[in-house]
């Protein structure tokens, strides 16, 4: 998916097994980098928030399925802006990289609990 997200802000790039090619030099993406850790750690908290607000069947799937398209976005964004760092297009600081990471699973990991709250919240009953 990032590659056409790529493409479409004007680079010419192209995947390589696990590799980005960008004017013959191949951007290496490592196993920590593979978004793999982030995908675990945010359906884990999206299970914690299921059992915290003890969500129904269609509520949980609800927020899984959100969880898992929101996360796959993030993993996009964060990997598009590591391929600008990691290929020279942009000069930053040598912290950036990590700290994109944790920024954009921040952000993650808030809207998951933004929507639970709210799928929770829409669902309470009240009895007399």
């Amino acid at each position: 998916i990032v590659i056409p997200f790529l493409q479409i802000t004007g680079i010419s790039i192209v995947r390589n097994g696990t590799c980005l090619n960008w004017n013959g030099n191949l951007i290496i993406i490592d196993a920590p980098c593979s978004g793999i850790k982030m995908i675990w750690m945010g359906l884990y908290f999206s299970f914690v928030l299921i059992s915290l607000y003890n969500l129904n069947m269609r509520n949980s799937f609800l927020l899984l399925f959100f969880s898992i398209i929101t996360i796959i976005l993030g993993n996009v964004m964060r990997t598009a802006a590591l391929f600008y760092i990691e290929s020279g297009i942009l000069v930053t600081f040598n912290w950036m990289h990590q700290g994109i990471g944790v920024i954009i699973f921040l952000f993650i990991l808030i809207s998951i609990l933004i929507f639970a709250k709210r799928i929770n919240k829409k669902h309470i009953c009240v009895t007399s």
